[in-house]
């Protein structure tokens, strides 16, 4: 009992000697995305390393051409995300290693802010007959706006915080001393098609995303009276 009585009366003289506040608000602000990153492989295999190259570079001029051609895409602003060439082996059931030749890859990506032309799009990449065609990843061109939301958002439950904490041991606050941004996480979704047979299935495939999202967390520094 007295041991319950002297906790009592510690948390009865820090109410009265607080002059200080810390919390820690979180914030979330969302909006629905504008454009989107597609991106797709190009890959020849043959005995010679020459002859994959060239069929590559010819694939991914003839792609080009017909996505600025159909699209409207401009052919400079599709970029290389990545580029190997690579011996490839068979192995048989004796154990030994056989050559089988080599094999080109060609990645490239770019953006689309015409979303509801991504579907036709996608099918029509994959009438190409390229080798990959990956899951389109959305974003926002208003990413700024969009943290600016989030941290403001996180400002406001500070301060809801901060109120009730106050209230709670019968002080009131003054002022902000200070605003410290903790963490920001931007959150870009992707198309939800698990696979590219499924698009191939689909006479016109159908583009479902969610909203793009953001999270923010700052710790707000109050002075009490």
């Amino acid at each position: 009992m007295k041991f319950f009585l002297s906790l009592v009366l510690v948390a009865l003289n820090f109410s009265c000697l607080a002059t200080e506040l810390v919390v820690i608000g979180e914030g979330k602000a969302s909006i629905e995305p504008d454009q989107a990153k597609v991106s797709f492989e190009v890959a020849y295999e043959s005995r010679e390393m020459s002859v994959a190259q060239k069929e590559v570079a010819k694939k991914v001029s003839q792609v080009k051409t017909s996505l600025a051609k159909k699209f409207k895409v401009n052919e400079k602003e599709i970029k290389t995300g990545s580029f190997s060439g690579q011996k490839q082996f068979e192995y048989p059931r004796d154990g030994k290693r056989k050559f089988k030749g080599y094999i080109v890859s060609h990645s490239l990506e770019f953006m689309m802010s015409d979303l509801k032309s991504l579907g036709k799009l996608l099918d029509h990449l994959s009438s190409l007959k390229v080798s990959e065609v990956h899951n389109p990843q959305f974003s926002s061109s208003k990413e700024e706006e969009l943290k600016q939301s989030a941290l403001k958002d996180a400002v406001s439950n500070a301060q809801l915080k901060a109120k009730a904490l106050s209230q709670s041991i019968k002080k009131k606050i003054t002022k902000i001393d200070s605003i410290t941004e903790n963490t920001f996480s931007y959150h870009q979704p992707f198309m939800q098609v698990s696979s590219m047979e499924m698009m191939k299935s689909s006479p016109s495939t159908e583009i479902n995303s969610d909203k793009v999202s953001a999270e923010a967390k700052v710790t707000v520094k109050y002075i009490l009276d």
